[in-house]
């Protein structure tokens, strides 16, 4: 009897866990799929004149970044640098290269104007693959879908080689942080979906394997 209860109870544990397991995978795989850190990227021209971009729909309480990206461009060009108007804390060092990035820019829910703010004010850029000159940031909520108005008020036009897209996305240096959690809750379905196969194949080996009782004569 009481064997038969502990095979019982393994079997429950072990259930149990895969249960557990299936139910955390598929939670990250859901917030994979429903969490856009990226939920704009629009091709644009720099030439001068306004841009009304689709709605963006933010699905993270937090703020997002409103930045420029170019392609080809180096970090290691002073010309790059200061047509991005980058090194402006630098006094006279782009006299020959005056910066051509000014980009103003409002935020509409539905009709309200809910923040608007400009590239001068965000003369900072990351440098990776491509360039992504800042130009602002709004704090953003969970469902809420928001238009953008830009207004391109110098001609960057000679900007356009190099493929320039207005992007909507949460702060690059927190994805890694939100593509950890995923992996973590990935790695600990994957634990326990192991600990509770390894427990089922236990509770089978012992039930396949046991002795058989023998009745005396």
């Amino acid at each position: 009897m009481k064997h038969h209860l502990a095979i019982a109870v393994a079997v429950l544990v072990g259930a149990s866990l895969l249960i557990a397991a299936g139910r955390i995978y598929r939670r990250a795989i859901v917030w994979e799929q429903t969490h856009n850190l990226q939920p704009l990227v629009l091709p644009i021209s720099l030439n001068p004149g306004t841009i009304r971009t689709p709605e963006v729909t933010t699905d993270l309480d937090r703020d997002y970044d409103i930045v420029v990206d170019f392609q080809g461009l180096s970090i290691q060009s002073k010309k790059d640098r200061c047509l991005l108007g980058v090194d402006t804390a630098i006094p006279n060092a782009c006299e020959d290269f005056p910066s051509v990035i000014d980009i103003s820019w409002k935020l509409f829910e539905g009709d309200k104007l809910v923040s608007e703010g400009g590239s001068e004010k965000n003369p900072g850029a990351a440098w990776s693959d491509t360039v992504e000159r800042s130009i602002g940031k709004f704090e953003g909520h969970e469902g809420h879908r928001y238009t953008i108005l830009l207004g391109v008020k110098k001609d960057a036009s000679s900007l356009n080689a190099a493929n320039p897209r207005i992007k909507v996305q949460v702060p690059r240096g927190l994805w890694e942080d939100y593509g950890a959690g995923v992996f973590l809750e990935k790695l600990e379905a994957k634990i326990l979906a192991i600990i509770g196969t390894l427990v089922l194949i236990g509770v089978f080996l012992v039930y396949r394997f046991k002795p058989k009782s023998t009745s005396a004569n």
